[in-house]
């Protein structure tokens, strides 16, 4: 007898829990993967993601939660910067204000718990923040429209950042 998660799903009307997952993101992309999340009957994922979500629980819970508002999905500002392409104001505000918060992250996680040995440091070590780039930036771009005098350092720099 084969077990159909997919018809369990619809009974438990997991479409509806996803929904208000999705409803708690602050980044657009975060609000399409939690709508098209799919539940595992590998035994040995459904303990990992357990693990997973008992660490970011205890550490909320001791710690509080550190803030991702302002993160955005730049991947695509990034492939256009590796290939020589301008990049815009926006483009530019955007990668700083996820390299803030990707810098915010790591310091709420070395500064709470750094000695607390979890299944989300893997993750935490793959943040890789860049006070320069995002000092630089904030330093240059004024605002969507605007560019500071200071600008011109600016092009050369991230395109260093880059390589």
């Amino acid at each position: 007898m084969s077990y159909d998660i997919m018809r369990s799903a619809k009974v438990l009307e997991l479409n509806k829990v996803l929904q208000m997952l999705a409803e708690r993101t602050s980044i657009a992309d975060a609000y399409d993967k939690a709508l098209a999340l799919c539940p595992s009957t590998d035994y040995d994922t459904v303990l990992s993601l357990l693990k997973q979500t008992e660490d970011a629980y205890m550490l909320i819970s001791r710690f509080g939660s550190p803030s991702f508002v302002g993160a955005k999905n730049n991947a695509s500002s990034i492939a256009k910067a590796s290939v020589g392409s301008q990049l815009t104001n926006k483009d530019l505000l955007d990668i700083a204000d996820t390299l803030r918060v990707i810098r915010i992250v790591k310091d709420w996680k070395n500064d709470n718990g750094a000695n607390i040995v979890t299944s989300l440091d893997e993750m935490f070590s793959m943040l890789c923040p860049n006070k320069f780039l995002e000092d630089k930036i904030y330093f240059c771009i004024i605002g969507n429209d605007e560019i500071s005098y200071n600008a011109k350092s600016l092009r050369q720099d991230a395109q260093l950042a880059v390589r």
